[in-house]
């Protein structure tokens, strides 16, 4: 918090009278609760406001995974509004959902970059989700300059649509900081409109008490009183540094500085990383791009052949981040915790390895680029302990409400042939002949799946004290350019595999 206060200046106005009501109710006695208490109070309600963080992703995919727990409860239907998109727009919000207005045309028209700025990837799911369920989208911006102001308008528009069904019942997804007694609620209640119920999103307070404790790891649900809960989905320093690494990344784009922000904020994390691996590794000439860099594709051209420049243009084009042993940088294709420390871990390995040979060739190489993605997402683990992967359960279920032949369910059915391999390969059973794609692309994405399985595994048994911080150290330190590096591999995974599984699917988790 306090270095997004140097980025962004100190706090004046309004915005600090917010922070301080918000910080003085959340400090307010609570107690452990749990998804199936805060549903089932919620259903008891004709309104419910829902906060949100926007700069921080895990803040809607929150939101998502609460809305649909509330379809699937039977809680009748609801409309859904929002505040990411102003009330003037209302008519290209609905054609957006109808689906007679493209993507990009949308954007265009309501001024997304301009009037709301955050990224735009974050929200999208939310609204392919009510179009896919039918649910009506109501657009709250009044895009006021003044807060309290913004509230009173958002307010007076519910009081017109519930005025209209009386009946109606209505999820609203807003600024956490909006949500205390005094803001928002103050302002429908003076409409004389139900109470609402809310949730608020990773409360700081909350969270330090609960770490006290000890319980940060297995709560994600508090409780204030009956109307008011918390949702804690991610740490509170995964929070402010999604806010400061997205700050950097705005910023940069309207002052041109360059790489030095984002190098320094992966730095940081490299320097978290070693510390709690006790390894030995120098940042002194670490350096991360983004797509907004302007020597990106210079660096690209010049330091890799033709076959390996298709593959990272691919990556960049499918938004992942990556470090190139060989070239000796790294690229962050979103300003995202978890991206950040994802390729964090990735240098961190190059490091203490003495780097990779991968050299996008598949199936050769395929192994390589799950191990690598691997301990991307366990270093990932240690600084966002709350991020969840896929599991097995998760794969075949995403394959299963698949249709067609799409390049997802491509990457699915590669991911699951693989871990099949893998059981009968572990189990001295007769080989399998191993599934194949068409597309490149998804060799990177089932990669990607199956490395985040075992990354889960591999960090739950580490935080368990399941294997010692030394065994976990020999395990990085395998070399990635060793020819026999399938053996190796499979050594790892049997040890991998022999660890208890944290959960069954993360969808059990907000």
């Amino acid at each position: 918090m306090a270095e997004v206060s140097v980025r962004w200046g100190r706090e004046q106005g309004e915005l600090k009278s917010y922070r301080k009501a918000y910080a003085k109710e959340t400090s307010a006695p609570w107690r452990v609760s749990d998804q199936e208490a805060l549903l089932k109070a919620a259903l008891g309600h004709q309104l419910l406001l829902i906060g949100d963080f926007h700069a921080l992703q895990q803040s809607q995919k929150t939101q998502l995974r609460l809305l649909e727990r509330l379809r699937l409860a039977k809680a009748g239907s609801f409309s859904l509004a929002v505040e990411c998109f102003a009330a003037k727009f209302q008519k290209d919000v609905d054609a957006y959902l109808a689906g007679t207005l493209s993507e990009e045309k949308f954007l265009k028209k309501i001024g997304w970059a301009k009037n709301w700025g955050f990224p735009w990837e974050h929200y999208r799911a939310l609204f392919d989700w009510a179009r896919q369920h039918q649910i009506r989208v109501l657009a709250l911006n009044g895009l006021q300059t003044k807060m309290r102001e913004r509230d009173r308008f958002a307010a007076e528009l519910l009081a017109q649509q519930i005025e209209k069904n009386p009946d109606g019942r209505w999820v609203v997804l807003y600024g956490d900081l909006h949500l205390s007694q005094s803001k928002l609620p103050a302002e429908l209640k003076k409409r004389r409109l139900p109470p609402p119920f809310r949730i608020f999103q990773n409360v700081e307070e909350a969270s330090f008490r609960l770490m006290k404790k000890g319980l940060d790891h297995q709560v994600d649900v508090v409780k204030f009183d009956r109307s008011s809960y918390v949702v804690l989905s991610v740490p509170p320093w995964v929070k402010w540094q999604n806010y400061l690494l997205w700050l950097d990344h705005t910023l940069d784009d309207e002052l041109n500085e360059g790489v030095g922000d984002v190098t320094d904020s992966v730095a940081r994390m490299v320097d978290w990383l070693k510390q709690e691996l006790r390894l030995e590794v120098s940042t002194s000439h670490l350096t991360v791009y983004t797509a907004g860099d302007p020597d990106l594709w210079s660096r690209v051209r010049s330091s890799a052949s033709t076959h390996e420049r298709q593959w990272i243009e691919m990556l960049i084009e499918d938004g992942r981040s990556f470090y190139l042993s060989k070239a000796g940088w790294g690229y962050l294709a979103r300003p995202s915790v978890n991206h950040a420390a994802s390729l964090a871990m990735q240098f961190v390995h190059d490091q203490i390895t003495g780097g990779s040979s991968l050299g996008f060739r598949f199936p050769e190489d395929f192994t390589r680029m799950i191990w690598i993605e691997a301990v991307a997402y366990f270093g990932s683990k240690i600084i966002n302990p709350k991020r969840k992967s896929d599991t097995l359960f998760d794969i075949r279920s995403s394959l299963s409400s698949r249709r067609g032949n799409d390049r997802g369910q491509e990457a699915l059915r590669l991911a699951l042939s693989q871990k099949m391999v893998e059981l009968m390969d572990a189990a001295g059973a007769k080989k399998i002949t191993p599934f194949r794609p068409k597309h490149k692309s998804s060799w990177i994405a089932a990669a990607h799946l199956l490395g985040a399985l075992a990354g889960e595994r591999l960090y739950h048994g580490y935080r368990k004290n399941l294997i010692s911080a030394s065994t976990v150290a020999a395990v990085l330190r395998k070399p990635l350019k060793h020819d026999g590096f399938d053996l190796i591999y499979r050594e790892v995974l049997e040890m991998i595999e022999a660890l208890p599984a944290p959960f069954r699917s993360k969808k059990e988790k907000l």
